[in-house]
């Protein structure tokens, strides 16, 4: 487990630059949402993707459009 969650800083990046690459590429983008419960907490599993690209985070909490947002937003504070 260890190996997974150890200095994750630099893969937390590429994931954000996939999917800002991705987004910015796409003429169009399907989103899927799936919960689960994984640690006795509920989780969502979110989808964001076309035919060339797939991005995905899991995070806790609902399926508010301010979450949804936050995901679209990559990182940005603006």
């Amino acid at each position: 487990m260890r190996l997974l969650i150890d200095r994750q800083d630099g893969f937390l990046a590429e994931t954000r630059a996939v999917l800002r690459a991705g987004l910015e590429a796409a003429d169009w983008v399907s989103v899927d949402d799936t919960g689960a419960r994984h640690g006795g907490v509920d989780v969502l599993c979110t989808q964001i993707g076309n035919d060339a690209f797939a991005w995905f985070a899991t995070i806790t909490g609902s399926k508010s459009q301010l979450n949804f947002l936050d995901l679209l937003y990559v990182g940005h504070t603006d």
